[in-house]
């Protein structure tokens, strides 16, 4: 006897009634919710939104959030920029005195001031993380002079919204342009207002890096570092100059960095099998 049986996929979330899409991640594919002030699912877009890749707001814990949003002072991330108007009901939170109360507010208020990535990674769109809102945003900066628009916010609100191919940008397939397509598709007037609430640093063409001496370049880091105080920092310092770090040794990339060039691990010998340089910290610096 045959047991199989078929179930239908929704067209529109359960909570919010609004559409779901499905998005391809990796190998698998997963039905979500588009809609960014969905109930259902706003806790989580809260803490990407204060965490640390995004906005980085202190004293938002996921408990605090949870809080807030059952006492119902938050439906939104906008709501966490009008928390100074409901003083008197943030003090009745668990452990919420004057002065943490303070801190919270200068936090958020802290936060406006923003970057257009800081933002992209803030709007949580299935499939766009910090490393591909990071390609994005200078993306973004580099159309806005070609464009003639006045802040790169405007000019990624209108790609994403004008059906734009963010195809053209390394590193974003046909899935990752549809998603914020289609999150774009939901949520026009959430973002155009949350970008309201934000000041942003890169607001003209001009925080472009002018050095552009290792632009077009691909370099892929192992090792411990010496010189550099941490990745991120050997990371922005090479993506400052218009170079790229990518994760792995492949013909494309130009330069493996370590400062231990006799090492037998994998991207070592990947590198010397490809006739790919390797240089150490210092060759770094002198290129």
């Amino acid at each position: 006897m045959n047991n199989i049986r078929f179930i239908q996929i929704p067209e529109v979330c359960p909570i919010c009634g609004k559409p779901v899409s499905v998005v391809k991640e990796k190998d698998s594919e997963v039905l979500m919710c588009m809609n960014a002030q969905c109930k259902g699912k706003l806790l989580g877009e809260l803490c990407a939104f204060v965490g640390k890749k995004a906005h980085d707001i202190n004293g938002l814990s996921e408990a605090t959030l949870s809080l807030m949003i059952q006492r119902g002072l938050v439906e939104s991330p906008i709501d966490l920029y009008h928390l100074k108007e409901k003083k008197e009901q943030l003090a009745y939170l668990p452990k919420m005195g004057a002065k943490k109360i303070s801190n919270l507010l200068k936090a958020i208020d802290d936060s406006r001031n923003t970057t257009l990535e800081k933002f992209i990674v803030g709007l949580n769109i299935p499939l766009i993380g910090s490393r591909a809102a990071k390609d994005i945003a200078k993306h973004e900066r580099i159309r806005t002079k070609e464009t003639n628009l006045l802040e790169p916010i405007n000019t990624f609100i209108v790609d994403a919204a004008e059906n734009y191919d963010f195809t053209h940008i390394e590193g974003l397939g046909v899935e990752r342009n549809n998603s914020i397509h289609n999150y774009f598709k939901e949520n026009y007037d959430y973002v155009c207002a949350l970008a309201s609430q934000f000041t942003f640093q890169d607001n003209t063409v001009e925080s472009i890096a002018a050095n552009t001496s290792l632009e077009g370049k691909k370099f892929c880091i192992t090792g411990k570092l010496k010189k550099f105080a941490n990745r991120d920092a050997l990371v922005a310092d090479i993506e400052s100059k218009g170079g790229k770090v990518v994760s792995g040794v492949t013909k494309a990339t130009d330069y493996l960095i370590t400062n231990d060039k006799e090492s037998g691990s994998s991207k070592n010998k990947k590198a010397a099998e490809l006739n790919i340089p390797i240089i150490s910290e210092d060759e770094y610096c002198q290129l």
